[in-house]
């Protein structure tokens, strides 16, 4: 059997963690829907899976490692006489540190 770097009590904790998450996400769904749908009309309702899809894709986008991935840039541009690169540099960081 090949150790692959993850234990397996690192393993089943993470998959706890993220199955408790879903639980309550399910509960929550089950609780709202009800009082949503009785309470917004169809258009509206509509806007709301709108939002919540595109907030969806913009965290997903967000959490893609793009913040840790920029900072191996940070030497680089804070060596160049260009103050310009340093200056993007910081707001490409404060933008994906946002998301």
């Amino acid at each position: 059997m090949s150790n692959s770097g993850i234990s397996q009590t690192s393993l089943f904790s993470h998959l706890k963690h993220y199955g408790s998450a879903n639980a309550i996400s399910a509960v929550v769904g089950l609780i709202t829907f009800p009082l949503l749908a009785r309470n917004l009309e169809v258009g509206s309702y509509g806007l709301l899976g709108l939002l919540t899809m595109s907030a969806t894709m913009l965290v997903a986008f967000g959490k893609l490692g793009l913040q840790h991935a920029i900072l191996r840039f940070y030497p680089k541009a804070e060596k160049s006489s260009d103050e310009m690169n340093l200056a993007q540099l910081h707001a490409t960081t404060y933008v994906l540190m946002a998301t």
